[in-house]
């Protein structure tokens, strides 16, 4: 049976909202891009042309045109799922990286039940931008699910990543699931400007 999380990815996705607190302001440089992916496979590119990703061979886009997400992937057995959303800094002129981090874990707990959240882990950087990542485990719809939600901070951009699969299958597929979120970053502005 195939395993569905990608209704608790969406929602944890919808659940950022603003805040009222002061603005912390961090300078953040774009990275040069990875010559050496951290995983082969097919560079994945959002619809704006802002971020992208390797998907792993025996990986599949899932992004419908009613998505409001960048990015959403899954392996080919169903059991393991990517996505990714970008928000814009000027949308979003109160938050830092650990705001909208909370805000995420936030909306975690509103879709999750029985929800432990761990975390920070040790990943500060994803492909040399700024970043926090927690892991979520819980249940959705009754289903044991665990989840690494990663935020990252790029110049004019928050980028939320969620990468998962149930419980049972976790420990197979975190590897994996740490070496697409290692291959994200901002697509590369030509000198055209295309």
């Amino acid at each position: 049976m195939k395993y569905r999380l990608l209704p608790l990815l969406f929602a944890v996705t919808l659940g950022i909202s603003s805040c009222r607190s002061e603005p912390t302001t961090i300078e953040v440089t774009a990275p040069a891009p990875n010559p050496t992916p951290a995983i082969a496979g097919e560079v994945l590119v959002s619809d704006q042309g802002i971020v992208q990703l390797n998907r792993p061979q025996g990986w599949t886009d899932q992004l419908a045109e009613e998505d409001t997400l960048n990015l959403k992937m899954s392996n080919e057995s169903g059991d393991a799922h990517l996505t990714l959303q970008t928000r814009a800094k000027k949308d979003l002129p109160q938050f830092s990286l650990e705001k909208f981090a909370k805000m995420g874990r936030e909306a975690g707990l509103q879709t999750m039940t029985d929800l432990k959240i761990t975390g920070p882990t040790e990943v500060t950087l994803v492909n040399g931008y700024p970043a926090i990542q927690y892991q979520f485990q819980g249940k959705v719809e009754g289903a044991e699910t665990v989840l690494l939600h990663t935020v990252i901070e790029s110049p004019s951009y928050f980028h939320q990543i969620l990468a998962g699969s149930s419980g049972f299958g976790f420990e197979r597929h975190q590897p994996t699931l740490q070496k697409i979120i290692q291959t994200f970053q901002e697509v590369p502005v030509t000198a055209s400007g295309q």
